[in-house]
């Protein structure tokens, strides 16, 4: 498994890494300068504040926060930048190309350019809708990557540039405590990787001109002249000034802060005084204001630039506190140049008009009347330059990059007795316990790809409180404990929290926690514990996996939980099993593996197959498994991915050879040993100097078939009686083989039956002729040697460690009919539908486990046995076969076609296999519609399995359209057909 992971971990930082805007700025040392703004011509600046109005002046003070949904919207923003009542605009939950549209008819307006905002703090996408969305910066930091952090920074500017977005709030002043509520979009909790942080993101934006800006600022002081408090300051004077000298140009106020009512105690313009003489901040103070009241404490605070949902309101308001003379002319201008220096700053140094407001309202050559806004025609197409940065914002690398983000941000907080993965996954009972307001069905979906669980579900009150439930009832399960957001502060759940504890001391829970990380610290060390940020599809999936190695985990926590529980916690854990992932992973493109969704349905349309199952694995990585059509024509209940086929053939290679590769392990057999070394042989027999290489790759010269044919005749069948010499319908006395439902054959036949094999032609020996028989006699000797009959044998040493639940000899014991395929109508001999009864008629007289036939599986089961063969005999981290045996028994025999007991591609083809498979190339067909393939040197494993004999067994279709082939081939056109690495941006807006 290990190229799995490799190539996970390779191509997400590999993705990162080749994302460089050609935009956007390198970062180099501190500005020299202890303030956010320098080399900006003054003197326009005061040139302009003369010229302007107090009623222009106001209107710089005001950023708009709107969508745009309607034409009229964006008529009315841009009347008020026309009207002089908005400075600058915070658009968001609108389309692209509405932003886009807006943005270039703002600018062309405005006389002087509007600041344009973001509160994003990873990535411009969730800003705007109908784009993928973006983890939480606790999601982001939870995968503790330098690597990372400097390409979303990169990344985050260089949209910030194309976008022409220039006031970007990209983090946050407040730190996640386990004091505070938990906040997604905070930082970490610990102060020295918290300042790394800011500087960084601070500086990489300082210098691409873009205002940096940190909002949730509450960090004023009282003043105290203790030694604590000196400290205190001192303290924040040097947080202040590092993020001054690394560029910050504003911070915004947190709405905590102006909830305060000791604000009114304190003179008007005491924050700015704050800010400027004690931290030694000269940046814009901004606030978010709705309500009159939040208006008056940020305005008495001294904020510069009012963020506001209501810019008319705002206006209005700002205007009376004018002419009341709360708002002195002196306030309004230092205010207004602030803002103008720092537009100047983003616009290098300069403001693209060298005119006043007033100026050009007087100008008629100049001005752009405001009928021009509305009338203005709109534009169909989008103009050259806008479709490059909607091409970008759509390219199809980034909902793929933005689960890879999900996914490795997944943190094992504490796992007692290395309990995760989970091993030995056949005899655990598994108990999905959610704690939810409902099923977390990615989670279970994904869950049920590993192993059987029952789910119970618990729903919160009114109040977020959770009664009426027993965990006790579990203490002899394996319980997996989901907590979906679950508030724990919440006092009433404490029985909650003390019931999983006492469970946690009599069995081994793991618990997976949604949310709030503050929650794992009421919970004992006996107990394992998943933390994940955010529940999302991709998360729920992730952790599901994350559970039975499907995934590598390697989050660490960004927060400081408890002393048990530390800042940079997490327990690394590698993959060991299949994982369930996109075509993506692997560098294919989904949209051209969506082509074996059109070969399927022709197939089945053409009645080809009822139904089928496809399925391709890279790299460890399942990347497209499908069911399609029905069971039956006739039947309405669709295939199901669960359900089981009978496998035919393919047996030989997933049970038959698997069995001689582990005795050839344990030097029990010798494939160049003679069969007559293991078996008692008749005097008369002929088969005793074959050897067992001379069977597994059919140069043993006997016949295709069994010799059976007597056993077939409709002279033996039952007619109107019972019970014949050979056959009875019912069990009883030597009629102990069952054959079908109501069919049991004579058991004392078997003798004769194996007498005739022992005494067969071989006269052909050392000519390529595929036979059954070599298979029956394999078979023979497997059960000598290892004295347990074959299904035992294979099931123990195999299915049963691999997890693989659904697959097995005779399924009708331990299977449901409704999840079992119907295989064929046999009107012939059995006369019956036969369902979960061996197809193959050797098979059947063999009570259905026989070494050439007998098999029933599905697609998810068989790729976990050809995946431990693709990586030399290995499944998690278990050396099942030594890898020199499978290398051995995988090669093509000298000058021949076949493999030990696994056919291979060759001049003359092999059934169900591409010609543009390579020659290291493995696997086997089945007569039912049946194949698997495995190619080792693209890491590749395709998987069809079909009932295409059902209902007419002479129906070849299938198998004259070359329908398996196709796919194959389709399977191969598509490799390399994807592009991991990120897409590059267009320069920066202008």
């Amino acid at each position: 498994m290990l190229r799995k992971h490799l190539f996970l971990h390779v191509s997400l930082l590999a993705a990162l890494a080749l994302f460089m805007p050609s935009c956007v700025h390198r970062l180099s040392p501190f500005p020299d300068q202890n303030r956010p703004f320098s080399d900006v011509d003054m003197r326009q600046i005061d040139d302009l504040l003369l010229q302007m109005s107090p009623e222009e002046k106001i209107g710089q003070l005001l950023v708009g926060r709107s969508s745009i949904h309607y034409e009229w919207d964006a008529n009315l923003l841009r009347d008020w930048l026309k009207d002089g009542q908005a400075g600058g605009f915070l658009l968001e939950n609108l389309s692209l190309r509405a932003y886009l549209d807006f943005r270039e008819k703002a600018n062309a307006g405005a006389t002087i350019p509007p600041f344009f905002m973001t509160k994003q703090k990873i990535a411009l996408h969730n800003q705007f809708e109908g784009l993928p969305r973006f983890p939480a910066p606790a999601t982001i930091q939870a995968i503790d990557s330098a690597q990372l952090e400097q390409t979303l920074i990169e990344h985050y500017a260089g949209q910030s540039k194309a976008l022409g977005i220039q006031l970007c709030a990209a983090f946050s002043l407040a730190q996640n405590t386990p004091k505070t509520p938990f906040n997604p979009d905070a930082l970490e909790g610990d102060s020295v990787a918290w300042m790394a942080h800011a500087v960084q993101w601070t500086r990489a934006l300082y210098q691409n001109r873009l205002l940096p800006v940190a909002d949730g600022f509450s960090d004023f002081m009282e003043k105290d002249t203790s030694a604590r408090g000196r400290a205190q300051l001192a303290h924040l004077r040097q947080k202040y000034q590092a993020l001054a000298a690394a560029g910050l140009g504003g911070i915004q106020l947190s709405p905590d802060f102006l909830e305060k009512d000791s604000l009114e105690n304190h003179p008007p313009g005491f924050l700015s005084d704050y800010l400027n003489n004690d931290l030694n901040f000269k940046g814009l103070i901004i606030s978010e204001s709705n309500n009159i009241t939040d208006l008056e404490k940020a305005f008495h605070a001294g904020t510069d630039l009012f963020l506001t949902e209501d810019i008319h309101k705002t206006y209005q308001f700002l205007h009376q506190m004018y002419v009341r003379g709360h708002l002195s002319p002196t306030r309004l201008n230092e205010s207004v140049r602030k803002v103008l220096i720092a537009k100047s700053w983003i616009n290098g140094g300069k403001l693209p008009t060298g005119n006043s407001p007033k100026m050009l309202a007087q100008n008629d050559q100049t001005s752009v009347p405001k009928a021009q806004f509305a009338s203005a025609p709109k534009r169909t197409k989008p103009t050259a330059r806008q479709q490059r940065i909607l091409d970008y914002f759509t390219d199809e690398v980034w909902p793929d990059f933005i689960r890879l983000l999900y996914e490795h941000s997944i943190v094992l907080v504490n796992n007692p007795e290395s309990r995760l993965p989970y091993g030995e996954l056949y005899t655990k009972d598994f108990r999905l316990i959610q704690f939810a307001d409902e099923h977390l069905t990615g989670l279970e979906n994904q869950f049920s790809k590993y192993a059987p669980y029952a789910r119970y579900l618990y729903r919160p009150d009114e109040k977020g409180q959770f009664s009426h439930f027993d965990l006790n009832e579990f203490r002899w399960a394996f319980p997996v404990i989901v907590l979906d957001n679950v508030d724990l502060e919440n006092t009433d759940n404490q029985e909650l929290i003390e019931s999983i504890n006492k469970l946690a001391l009599k069995t081994k829970v793991v618990l997976i926690n949604f949310g709030n990380p503050w929650n794992l610290s009421r919970f004992v060390p006996e107990l394992a514990m998943i933390q994940v940020f955010e529940r999302h599809p991709f998360t729920e999936r992730a952790v599901a996996a994350a559970l039975f190695g499907g995934i590598r985990i390697g989050g660490h926590l960004p927060v400081h939980i408890s002393d048990a529980l530390p800042y940079g916690a997490g327990i690394e854990q590698p993959a060991i099993r299949i994982r369930y992932g996109v075509p993506e992973d692997e560098g294919i493109s989904s949209n051209k593996l969506a082509a074996i969704d059109s070969i399927a349905q022709w197939a089945i349309d053409q009645q080809m197959t009822p139904g089928c199952q496809v399925l391709v694995a890279r790299n460890g990585d399942v990347i497209y498994s499908k069911a399609f059509g029905r069971q039956s024509y006739n039947a309405p209940a669709p295939v199901r991915i669960s359900d089981l086929y009978d496998l035919a053939s393919v047996t030989k290679i997933a049970a038959t050879t698997l069995a001689v590769m582990a005795l050839s392990d344990q030097n029990l057999l010798d494939i160049d040993a003679k069969v007559s070394r293991y078996l008692t042989l008749p005097d008369s027999s002929t088969i005793g100097d074959l050897t067992l290489r001379e069977l597994l790759t059919h140069h043993s010269g006997l016949q295709p078939n069994m010799p059976i044919a007597r056993y077939l005749r409709r002279s033996n069948q039952l007619d109107s009686t019972d019970c014949n010499a050979l056959f009875c319908r019912e069990r009883r006395d030597s009629f102990q083989i069952q054959i079908t439902e109501n069919l049991y054959f004579n058991q004392f036949h078997l003798d004769s039956i194996w007498n005739e094999v022992c005494r067969l032609d071989i006269s052909r020996r050392g000519r390529y002729r595929y036979s059954d028989v070599n298979f029956i006699i394999l078979q023979k000797i497997v059960e000598q040697v290892s004295q347990q009959p074959l299904n035992a044998f294979v099931f123990q040493r195999f299915y049963k460690p691999l997890g693989m639940r659904n697959t097995g000899f005779r399924p009708k014991s331990a299977f449901p009919d409704y999840q079992i395929v119907p295989t064929a109508e046999d009107t012939f001999w059995r006369k019956e539908l036969l369902r979960g009864f061996v197809h193959d008629e050797t098979a059947a007289l063999f009570g259905g486990v026989a070494g050439n036939a007998g098999l029933f599986s599905n697609a998810e089961d068989l790729v976990v046995l050809m995946e431990m063969l693709l990586e030399g005999g290995v499944y998690e981290n278990r050396q099942f076969i030594r890898t020199e045996t499978v290398g051995q028994f995988i090669k093509a025999s000298k000058n021949q076609q076949r493999g030990l007991g696994f056919d291979k591609p060759g001049l003359r083809g092999a059934h169900g296999c591409s010609n543009l498979a390579s020659p290291a190339t493995f696997g086997h067909s089945g007569f039912t519609g049946t194949c698997v393939w495995v190619d080792p040197n693209e890491g590749l494993i395709y998987i069809f399995l079909s009932n295409r004999i059902n209902p007419n067994i002479s129906n070849r279709k299938l198998i004259r359209e070359h329908v398996r082939e196709k796919i194959h081939e389709v399977v191969y056109q598509s490799l390399n057909t994807f592009d991991a690495s990120l897409p590059r941006l267009p320069d920066a807006a202008h």
